[in-house]
């Protein structure tokens, strides 16, 4: 059974290195690494030539600048291999990650498998363990609906994927700059038939100040709630996942005010609230699906469906400080 890694590489010369050493040194053997540098200006491009060099099983291509959901789909044209991994360049994997997926494999023949991350500062402390194998008793709906709203995190670095699947279906990345991936993991669950977790961590997602993930205007997750919908609607999937929809809008509604609430003073951060909130009951209504709302958002329904805005944005500034 041959696993192929797909690593996008953007600027990343001070954490390659140690992402790469980390698959070569892997216990499990047969693997293929497809590396796609996205017009990285920076020495990137060359230390990836020294891996291909010294070990076959790195597949390094170039391309000018597309973004991250691009690179993933041009690296996944080029695959060989049963199952799909994604690592981020500025990340790194236990020894025994691709040997623990592979018993996995083996023993369930599953089409997506999840894994145990481990949240880390670049001084290797850890932040926070992030345990997808918790979810193991959900239901595949459950499971569909939770990921949508983001309660079960999207990354596709916490997930592996049978490559066949991906190829039957057409499932690709968009091309949003940030929340690529929860079209692409919605479809992924939505086609899936067995679901399988690996439960240890194996999986170091380590946290940089200039991380993909930190960038964002203020309304980071409200166009990816519109692309999924715009999805649901064109595939007659809306009226199934309504109350869903209307969850991530207000999941995205209470982000967006974290974020004003991060980058401005009271004042401004409640003018910008008041117009997040007209967009949401403008855009979604409050018929929700509780289960897929996380506790501390629905905290905050009561005082949205009332427009109370201050509780909301007084708590949004706590957290901002409490994060510092």
């Amino acid at each position: 059974m041959k696993l192929s890694v797909i690593i996008p590489v953007y600027n990343a010369e001070r954490h390659i290195n140690k992402c790469l050493d980390s698959v070569k040194n892997q216990t499990y053997s047969n693997w293929e690494a497809i590396i796609i540098d996205d017009g990285s200006s920076d020495n990137s491009y060359s230390l990836l030539l020294n891996y291909a060099l010294s070990d076959d099983r790195f597949k390094v291509c170039k391309q000018d600048n597309q973004g991250p959901g691009s690179t993933r789909n041009n690296a996944i044209a080029k695959v060989t291999g049963d199952y799909i991994i994604f690592i981020d360049a500025d990340d790194y994997i236990n020894v025994d990650y691709f040997s623990e997926l592979n018993k996995c494999i083996e023993s369930d023949q599953p089409d997506v498998v999840f894994i145990d991350v481990l949240h880390e500062k670049p001084s290797g402390e850890l932040i926070r363990q992030e345990f997808m194998s918790r979810y193991k008793s959900l239901s595949r709906e459950r499971l569909i609906r939770n990921q949508m709203t983001g309660k079960i995190p999207w990354g596709g670095v916490r997930k592996v994927v049978r490559a066949s699947m991906l190829f039957a279906n057409s499932i690709k990345y968009s091309d949003n700059l940030v929340g690529e991936e929860a079209l692409f993991s919605f479809k992924v669950l939505l086609y899936a038939e067995k679901i399988s977790f690996v439960e240890m961590p194996c999986y170091h997602y380590v946290k940089h100040a200039e991380s993909q993930s930190e960038k964002g205007d203020d309304d980071p997750w409200g166009p990816v709630c519109e692309n999924l919908s715009a999805y649901l609607r064109a595939n007659h999937l809306i009226d199934k996942y309504n109350t869903t929809i209307n969850s991530f809008g207000f999941t995205a509604f209470i982000v967006s005010i974290y974020r004003i609430s991060k980058k401005h003073n009271l004042i401004c951060a409640m003018k910008k609230g008041k117009c997040a909130l007209l967009h949401f009951k403008y855009k979604y209504s409050f018929d929700f699906d509780k289960e897929s709302l996380e506790f501390r958002t629905r905290c905050f329904i009561f005082f949205a469906r009332h427009n109370l805005l201050l509780p909301i944005v007084i708590a949004a500034k706590i957290k901002v400080e409490l994060n510092k």
